[in-house]
This record gives C-alpha cells, structure tokens and sequence, in this order.
C-alpha cells in the first residue's frame, strides 16, 4: 500500500512538473482565450457535449446489465458510475482505477446482482471502451504517421510499434472470445495455477463465472453485442464532436481527420502512468498540433480547456463519491453492529 501512495506522489509530482514547464510556453493572450471560452457561448456548449458523452456512458452500462437480466434505474447506477468515472480520472492510466469502487458499491446497493455480474458488466463496459478506442488511436496514428512529411522516422517507427501492438491485443482477445476461449486458462498455463484449485475457492469460481459473462457478451453473432458497440461509438463519436467543435474555436477551421488524429493523442495521453494526464496531455497536444502546423501554443490551450471541462464533470463525481462512500460506511458500521448483537 505504501508503495502504490510513493508511486502515486511521483508520478503526480511528475506530471505537474512536466505540466507547469509547458504552461511556461502560453502567453497571456491564449491564457486569455482558454479563461474568456469557459465564460463564452462556445464553453457552454462544449459543457453540454461532455455532459451528453457522460449520459451515453452511463447508458451504456446500464444497457450492459439488462443483458444479463437487470433493469436498474438510470438515476441510481449513474451515480455509482459517475464516482467510479472520478476514481478513473484521478488514479494513473485514467481508464482503470474506480473498477473495483464501481463492481462493490453496486453489488452492496443492488443485492440482487451476483458478484459473477457485477465484475462482468464492469469488464464488458471497459472492453467496449478499449475496442473503440483501439480503432480511433489505429486511425489517428496512421493519418498523423502517413500524410505528415516531417515525422523524424524514430517516431513512426513507435508508433507503427503501438498499432501493431494494439492490433495484436484485440485479435486475440476477439478471437478467443469468438471461439468462446477462456483466456485466464491461458494465464494459468503460464503461471502453472491448476484451474481445479480455484473451482475448489469461492473467489475462483467467481472470476471465472465473471470471465464466462464476458465471453457471453462478446459473441458476435448476437445482436445485444452489436448494440453495445453501437453505443460506445456513438459515445465516442460525441467525444469526436467535442473535439472538432473546440478545434473550430481555436483554429476556425472543421478538420475531421485531424481532429481523430487529436482525439488518438488525448487516448494515448490517458493511458500513461500519470493521474489525470498532468503533463502528458499538455505534451502530446503540442506536440501534435505543432507538427500540424496549428502552434504548439494552441494544443496547450486546447488541453487546458479540454482538461477543465473533464474538471468540471468529475466534482460532480466527486460529490456521488462522497455520498456513496458515506452510505456505505453506514451500511458496513449496520452490519458490524447486527453482527455483535447476534454474538451477545
């Protein structure tokens, strides 16, 4: 535990120190543009799309559990999946980190889910997540790496390395799951774990029972699967339109393939061991635009004003956070006290 809390500090103390030196490089005029277009028409409406992209999430998972036969209200799962959407933020690599908050809390709330469920609708949503996210880094990278002629060849060669890299990731994962596969059997060959011990454990049947809902869920051939893609693009597609929307604010130009190539940059920056992306998105952004010819100064303000608007979102998650974690202390300091007035 100690060393997950050093690890953390460093990697925070390295993303604002990274964050910080590229703040150097804005000058007050673009520090005034990223301050006047939160208070502006334009900010309201980029407020509005990202809140639209975190409903779509929400819906999406709840989708998810009605395939396994749960039909729980929006209302009641978009908290439990807005505060575990903050933990993610706040924690390295923003797309995991609030996944066990997230199966917990809604198996103490909704009792009647087993934990198999709980834990494979929380895979499936992040699968899905990946698996879209995938194609917008493979297409993004290919336009950046093929239609720019000042790409120094060290870092097309990197990033020909993380398409491959992707790309051999999930043919797997699709591969196995179409065959209906089990890919913790392969886990335990390495490993050398006898998978009957773990049937003979409790937590070992649920992990696998878990693994076998997600199986179910990735069968191609039925049509709840394709629906649950269809929503995560649209999901995605809303991100897209945010993107290109602040582009147009920035640069006054509409660019769909940059703006995918952008996109792919924000995902990268995501999946870096840093919380929040402090520093990382601010890079890769400039970075990114400055070989687009757009100004390095103009990704910086873009990844300010797109990091404020994820800020902005997540104290709300923050609050959910708070809320929950208080009525599940409740629940847990109830349970104790029942426990001893039985023993008494």
């Amino acid at each position: 535990m100690l060393k997950r809390i050093i690890l953390y500090i460093v990697f925070l103390s390295v993303g604002l120190g990274v964050l910080f030196w590229i703040i150097k490089f804005l000058n007050w005029v673009e520090a005034k543009t990223v301050f006047y277009m939160f208070f502006s028409w334009q900010g309201a409406v980029l407020f509005g799309l990202i809140i639209m992209v975190k409903l779509s999430g929400i819906w999406k998972w709840q989708f998810i559990l009605k395939t396994q036969g749960y039909n729980f209200p929006f209302g009641k799962i978009g908290k439990i999946w807005l505060a575990s959407s903050t933990i993610d933020y706040l924690t390295p690599v923003a797309l995991f980190g609030g996944d066990f908050f997230r199966i917990y809390t809604l198996k103490k709330f909704f009792p009647s889910i087993s934990w198999e469920k709980s834990i494979a609708s929380d895979l499936i949503d992040k699968i899905c997540d990946l698996t879209i996210i995938f194609f917008i880094v493979v297409i993004g990278l290919i336009y950046f790496t093929f239609f720019n002629p000042f790409l120094p060849s060290k870092i097309i060669f990197v990033f020909l390395g993380i398409i491959v890299l992707f790309t051999a990731i999930f043919v797997f994962f699709y591969f196995k799951s179409h065959k209906k596969e089990s890919i913790l059997d392969l886990f335990f060959k390495i490993f050398g774990i006898k998978k009957e011990k773990l049937l003979k454990n409790g937590n070992g049947k649920v992990f696998l029972g878990a693994e076998e809902e997600v199986l179910n869920f990735f069968d191609t051939k039925k049509a709840f699967f394709w629906k649950g893609i269809g929503l995560t693009v649209f999901k995605y597609l809303l991100v897209l339109v945010l993107i290109i929307f602040l582009l147009y604010f920035l640069t006054g130009s509409f660019n769909v393939l940059k703006a995918s190539a952008i996109f792919s940059f924000v995902d990268l920056a995501y999946l870096t061991p840093v919380p929040m992306g402090l520093g990382s998105l601010e890079a890769f952004q400039s970075f990114a635009f400055h070989s687009f010819g757009l100004g390095a100064e103009i990704g910086i303000s873009f990844s300010l004003i797109f990091r404020g608007l994820e800020i902005l979102v997540n104290l709300v998650g923050i609050i959910f956070l708070v809320t929950l974690g208080i009525r599940l202390a409740t629940m847990r300091l109830t349970d104790l006290v029942e426990k001893i007035s039985k023993q008494d």
